[in-house]
C-alpha cells in the first residue's frame, strides 16, 4: 500500500489483514505511522516516485494500492499537484507490470466532470482533458453546478489526468492489471485518531467556507470490500465507483451536527437545488464486484461520534 498512513490506509490495511493478507505499507521518509503501525505487517519508508524502490519494495505482491493523495489542503497548483501524485502512480504501474499484481489506482468521484449533464453519473471515463500548457484549466467542468472551488479544481483535474495514464499504460501494456478505484465523500471511524476530511466540512460549511452540492457518502469499510474485491475479482483497465449513499453536503452537515449534539441554525446557508436531478450511480461496480453497501449514514455516526470523542476530537456529551 503506497501512501498507507492516509486516513483511509488504517482501516484498509486493518481489513486486509483481518482477510489473511500480509501487508507492506510504503510511505515517504517524514510521514508519521503512529495511525498504522500495529496494523502493517512492515513498514518502508523512502522516495515514492523512485521506481526501483517501489518495485524492489513490492516484490511478492499479490496488489499494489495506490492511496497516494494531497487533499487536506490540495496543493497550491497543478504542477505541484501532478508532481506530489502522478510520479509515484507511474511506479505503482510499472511495478504492479514487473510482479503480475493487480495495481489500484485511487481516484475520487470530483474527478467526474459535471458540466452540462444531469440524472446519473456513472464510472465511465470523460474525455480526456486539455493540454497541460499554462496550468490547468480553469473551466474544469467537475461541480460545474456549483459556485467553483479552486482547491477542488486543481485535485479534479489531476485525478482525472492520472485516471487517464492508467487507461493509456493499460491499453499500451496488455498485461498490465492495472485499474481505478472512484470513492466518493468517505467518513466513519479511522485508526489512532486518524479523522476523515469530511469530518471538518460541518463546521466550514456552517462558517460559510464550504458549498453545497450533490455527492456521495460511502463508509470507509465498505470502501474497504471494494477495494478486496477490486484485488480478487478486478479487471484491467476496469473502474470502480463507490458512491455509497447520495445526499448533498447540506444533507450530510444537518445529520452529523444532529448525531455530534450541536444545536446549530442552517437557515439561510447556501443550499444546492439539484435542479440536474444529478446522483452519481454505482449500481454497475456493485453488480461487477458483488458487493452492497452495508452502512447508512444516519445509523453508523453514533459510532463515529464515539471514535470522535475517544480521540479528543469532538467535545464529550453533557
Amino acid at each position: 500500500m503506497v501512501g498507507a498512513a492516509s486516513y483511509v490506509g488504517g482501516p484498509l490495511l486493518r481489513a486486509l489483514k483481518k482477510y489473511g493478507y500480509k501487508t507492506v505499507a510504503l510511505v515517504r521518509p517524514s510521514t508519521d505511522t503512529s495511525s498504522i503501525t500495529d496494523v502493517a505487517d512492515v513498514i518502508v519508508r523512502g522516495d515514492l516516485s523512485d521506481f526501483r524502490f517501489v518495485e524492489e519494495a513490492t516484490a511478492g505482491s499479490v496488489a499494489i494500492l495506490d492511496l497516494v493523495n494531497q487533499l487536506n489542503p490540495p496543493c497550491n497548483s497543478l504542477a505541484e499537484q501532478l508532481e506530489n501524485d502522478i510520479p509515484p502512480l507511474e511506479a505503482c504501474l510499472h511495478a504492479g507490470l514487473k510482479h503480475d499484481a493487480v495495481v489500484v489506482f485511487t481516484s475520487g468521484n470530483f474527478s467526474l466532470p459535471t458540466k452540462g449533464r444531469s440524472g446519473k453519473l456513472d464510472e465511465t471515463l470523460a474525455a480526456r482533458p486539455a493540454p497541460e500548457q499554462g496550468g490547468f484549466s480553469s473551466g474544469w467542468s467537475t461541480f460545474a453546478h456549483i459556485e467553483e472551488m479552486a482547491g477542488v479544481l486543481v485535485l479534479a483535474e489531476m485525478k482525472h489526468r492520472a485516471e487517464h495514464l492508467v487507461h493509456e499504460f493499460v491499453q499500451t501494456h496488455p498485461k498490465s492489471r492495472a485499474c481505478v478505484v472512484i470513492p466518493a465523500a468517505t467518513y466513519g471511524p479511522g485508526l489512532a485518531g486518524r479523522v476523515s476530511f469530511w469530518d471538518a466540512v460541518p463546521d466550514w460549511y456552517v462558517a460559510g467556507y464550504f458549498k453545497d452540492f450533490m455527492t456521495g457518502f460511502i463508509h470507509v469499510e465498505d470502501l474497504a470490500r471494494v477495494y478486496l474485491s477490486v484485488i480478487e475479482r478486478g479487471v484491467p483497465g476496469g473502474r470502480y465507483l463507490a458512491a455509497g449513499q447520495p445526499l448533498r453536503v447540506s444533507d450530510f452537515v444537518a445529520v452529523y451536527l444532529a448525531a455530534a449534539g450541536k444545536s446549530v441554525d442552517l437557515a439561510g446557508k447556501h443550499v444546492f437545488a439539484n435542479t440536474q436531478g444529478i446522483v452519481y450511480d454505482d449500481s454497475a461496480t456493485r453488480r461487477a464486484l458483488g458487493v452492497e453497501w452495508q452502512h447508512q449514514l444516519q445509523d453508523s455516526l453514533p459510532t463515529l461520534m464515539d471514535y470522535l470523542r475517544q480521540h479528543g476530537k469532538l467535545a464529550p456529551k453533557t
